[in-house]
């Protein structure tokens, strides 16, 4: 990806930067930053030279900057570990991913590019965010859009399981599998998978159980191991209307088998293999052939009344993406050899762990290979489908596609985000490509820790070390009034509204 031009010589020449490498050195740089200009203005802070706050309670007249209480250093420091991971990946997919759309995921501007913080009513440091920019919505391939994606679906299946539950319905969870020897196509494995599961909904089994009111919601999963290469495979959630109808999904199971390994089987019509009575295999399977066997497919019952039980199925069914972050995020050699098999988003966290390491062996050069096939494979697939009807028959709203779920911000039920600095389009523009994810995290950074006195001359400290103009505070507030371009923008202070409309009539 080419690195936008900017009208300073010098910046063209700067050294390329990589996400992850001094971060420790950020508050030394900005604080030690003697040409940093300091405004005069009461609320773009006071002028004192120190660049972070002691960890302490503060008390401005910008309620929303304060610290209302101790900060959790803990809580803080896992924040930003769990963020630079994700930072960590995707500054690895800017550079390498096969996919337009996730390359240009958080570092494209649509419109002013907002700087918003919050304050937890509990106390703690601030939590701070972007608004603006680009979003993929790639459920499979972005580790920052899929968590959300994947929290609004497990919250609409959630609220379709309790729906269900108050009608007096039970729900049942399938596993469906196919094997095959490693070093088949992922892509063809999927297709297989997807074709075989139309096809077992077509046979007599399945047929019956949707005449008794049997209702599914369908998700992929895949893994990647040495022994087996990739593996897709298939969960379903079933909804039965009442007790006697889980009676019968249960007795016939074993038919449902059958009709999945004949289903599995007919993807293979060159094969000839033959079946025992209990559908296992006595025929050995050539290379290349997938096939199913009893023992892999599962049926459980889901207690809807536990909700730890109900929790496990809706997290399954959605993808515990930060969970397989966090894993990912464990040494190359533990993630590899200490584990069978590996999630996709494992897969890339180790690859980006390594790139920032500069390693390149063998084994660092076939998972970016996984990664790319993964990416192909994955590309324009649904993860989730429902039964046509099953979700206006339980009451349920449409949540919006993939790309819609992840454009909104995550909002939190305790804390209210106000917008306090921003880049215009075209300045934040003017930001090398390969450098936009770092100038995020360090202004992130910053806007969690500094006091409320010193945030505004720090933030644009290290705008200015990207040779960059950050607007804060009321300058922020008036640039989008001058200008109309709130529709980014969150509730402002009273007190900065006011300061923004003597600002704008004075400069008519």
């Amino acid at each position: 990806m080419g690195i936008n031009a900017t009208n300073d010589e010098q910046s063209r020449t700067r050294p390329r930067q990589r996400v992850g490498r001094n971060r420790g050195a950020v508050d030394e740089r900005v604080a030690t930053r003697k040409g940093a200009k300091r405004s005069e203005s009461a609320d773009q802070g006071s002028t004192t030279p120190r660049h972070v706050a002691p960890l302490e309670n503060t008390r401005n007249s910008e309620s929303h900057l304060s610290i209302p209480g101790p900060v959790d250093e803990a809580g803080l420091a896992q924040r930003w570990s769990d963020r630079a991971v994700r930072t960590s990946m995707m500054d690895y997919l800017h550079r390498r991913s096969s996919l337009s759309r996730v390359q240009q995921c958080g570092i494209v501007a649509v419109g002013p590019v907002h700087l918003e913080v919050g304050v937890p009513p509990e106390g703690g440091s601030r939590v701070g965010r972007f608004r603006g920019l680009k979003t993929c919505g790639s459920v499979w391939a972005c580790p920052v859009c899929a968590p959300k994606i994947g929290r609004a679906r497990a919250d609409q299946i959630r609220e379709g399981l309790l729906a269900h539950r108050g009608r007096g319905g039970y729900a049942l969870f399938m596993t469906l599998t196919m094997h095959h020897r490693a070093g088949v196509d992922l892509q063809e494995l999927w297709d297989d998978l997807m074709i075989s599961w139309r096809s077992l909904k077509q046979r007599s089994t399945w047929k019956y159980l949707r005449q008794r009111g049997v209702r599914d919601l369908r998700s992929i999963e895949a893994t990647w191991s040495e022994q087996h290469g990739w593996h897709p495979h298939l969960h379903a959630l079933v909804f039965v209307p009442d007790a006697s109808t889980q009676m019968e999904v249960l007795r016939l199971w074993s038919s449902l088998v059958q009709d999945w390994i004949r289903a599995v089987d007919a993807r293979n019509p060159q094969s000839n293999r033959r079946f025992s009575r209990t559908g296992a295999r006595i025929e050995p399977a050539p290379r290349g052939v997938k096939y199913a066997g009893v023992k892999a497919q599962h049926l459980k019952t889901v207690n809807l009344d536990d909700p730890a039980d109900l929790g496990q199925y809706v997290t399954k069914l959605a993808w515990d993406v930060p969970a397989e972050i966090a894993l990912g995020a464990v040494k190359y050699a533990m993630s590899v050899g200490d584990r069978e098999s590996r999630t996709p988003f494992e897969i890339l966290a180790a690859v980006a762990t390594a790139d920032r390491t500069d390693r390149d062996d063998a084994q660092v050069q076939r998972d970016r290979l996984l990664w790319y096939q993964w990416e192909r494979a994955s590309h324009g697939r649904r993860q989730i489908t429902w039964c046509h009807g099953l979700q206006k028959d339980l009451g349920l709203t449409d949540v919006g596609s993939d790309e819609e779920l992840a454009s909104v911000p995550e909002e939190s039920e305790q804390v209210v985000f106000r917008s306090v600095a921003g880049f215009t389009k075209h300045e934040w523009s003017r930001v090398p490509v390969p450098l936009r994810a770092a100038l995020k995290e360090e202004l992130l950074r910053v806007s969690e820790i500094c006091s409320a006195e010193t945030l505004f001359v720090s933030l644009r400290a290290v705008a200015a070390q990207y040779r960059v103009s950050l607007l804060t505070g009321s300058s922020w507030t008036a640039h989008l009034d001058l200008h109309g371009d709130d529709q980014f923008c969150t509730v402002h202070d009273v007190s900065n509204i006011v300061a923004a409309v003597h600002l704008s009539k004075s400069m008519r």
